[in-house]
């Protein structure tokens, strides 16, 4: 077997330290740590650049959760779970991660997450981290409202306040935010449209629009209007009949 690649995620120093000296402690010529990251949207940015064979990863971290962190990555590593973070997540992760480890963890324990990674590497399950299944799990469970979206460059991951968005659009299934340009992220509108704050209005089932933003209702067709916004495009988004009446009583039109 190769090496096995390993990224560290913590937020925490003292704790990305502590792993690396008990991984080293190990002696295994079989691990190579390859980076480390002190936040979720740096570990997304690593994993994608790096493609680590394992990533042993903090829940609760700025910016991005470490939950979030899985949902964000185009390269899909082994993942371990080192949290403190004991409430429903942990029971999705045990059933679906290779392991998890509860802080604080002995040198033992983490060498057992580590050979049963290894062994699930060997075998070449296709399955150890089947990340639909968790993400179906944390869909069912309440979440924290989002104020902060990764959204993907060219080159990078840029982390946009939501008051930055003008609104959130689909297309061949791809969600974007719109700025003042349309920024790829990895929500879906249904995910956005559940933990994002009440000043975002699902307008239509491909648009969310922030409603700051919004300048004008225009009567169009069909008992339908036109959202026009305030930026300076003059943007024009569908307003659904459905949804005409809700949106008029909210902001008072």
């Amino acid at each position: 077997m190769k090496k096995m690649t390993v990224l560290l995620a913590d937020d925490e120093a003292l704790a990305r330290d502590k792993l690396r000296r008990m991984i080293r402690a190990m002696n295994d010529a079989q691990i190579q740590i390859v980076d480390d990251a002190s936040d979720g949207l740096m570990a997304i940015e690593k994993i994608d650049r790096l493609m680590p064979d394992l990533v042993i990863l903090d829940i609760q971290m700025p910016g991005v959760s470490g939950m979030d962190v899985l949902k964000h990555c185009t390269h899909k590593p082994a993942v371990i779970f080192a949290t403190a973070f004991d409430s429903y997540a942990i029971r999705a992760f045990d059933l679906y991660a290779v392991d998890y480890l509860l802080k604080p963890f002995t040198e033992e324990r983490l060498l057992a997450a580590i050979e049963r990674t290894k062994d699930r590497l060997k075998s070449k399950e296709s399955e150890y981290l089947p990340l639909k299944k968790i993400i179906e799990e944390l869909k069912q469970a309440p979440s924290n409202k989002l104020d902060r979206i990764p959204v993907k460059l060219v080159d990078r991951m840029r982390l946009l306040t939501t008051n930055e968005i003008l609104w959130f659009g689909s297309k061949d299934g791809i969600t974007y935010a719109h700025t003042d340009q349309a920024l790829e992220v990895r929500y879906t509108l249904d995910e956005l449209e559940s933990r994002l704050s009440d000043v975002f209005f699902r307008t239509h089932r491909s648009t969310i629009v922030n409603l700051n933003f919004v300048g004008e209702l225009v009567p169009w067709f069909a008992g339908t209007y036109k959202i026009v916004l305030k930026n300076k495009a003059k943007t024009e988004l569908p307003l659904s009949r459905q949804k005409k009446q809700i949106l008029r009583e909210r902001l008072g039109f």
